[in-house]
């Protein structure tokens, strides 16, 4: 009789634990729907390896007029390197970046970060838009 009581009482903690991780895991794992949330693009899967996770945040998602953007990285791990796209065929490093956009138009950015133990990839679909160029 000790036995199945003992074992009752682990399965229901062994429950409880499983419903915790199952609760837990993926908001760790993936992106919050938010205005400053990470979006995965369709093509290149982004890539989640270790212990970073790639975000980032623009100054103005919407331009009107030529001008620049200013981007932010809020990417957490052990991050040595940082290297954005903007959408418009050029590139940029470094936790902060800057791209002066001169075209009317919706850009997807990316940021790819990389460490010693680990890489992320957040892309932001049409998350700039340009207009009145």
């Amino acid at each position: 009789m000790t036995g199945n009581i003992w074992h009752n009482r682990h399965m229901k903690r062994f429950y409880a634990i499983l419903v915790l991780l199952m609760l837990v895991v993926p908001l760790l794992s993936s992106c919050v729907p938010s205005s400053f949330s990470c979006s995965s693009a369709p093509e290149p899967t982004p890539v989640y390896t270790g212990p970073c996770h790639a975000d980032f945040y623009a100054d103005s998602t919407r331009r009107e007029g030529r001008g620049y953007v200013n981007f932010t990285s809020t990417s957490i791990g052990n991050i040595k390197t940082y290297r954005w796209d903007f959408g418009t065929g050029r590139t940029g490093v470094g936790a902060k970046a800057a791209e002066y956009y001169i075209n009317d138009g919706y850009y997807t950015v990316t940021l790819t970060i990389e460490g010693p133990d680990c890489h992320d990839v957040c892309t932001k679909v049409d998350y700039i838009e340009v207009s009145g160029c």
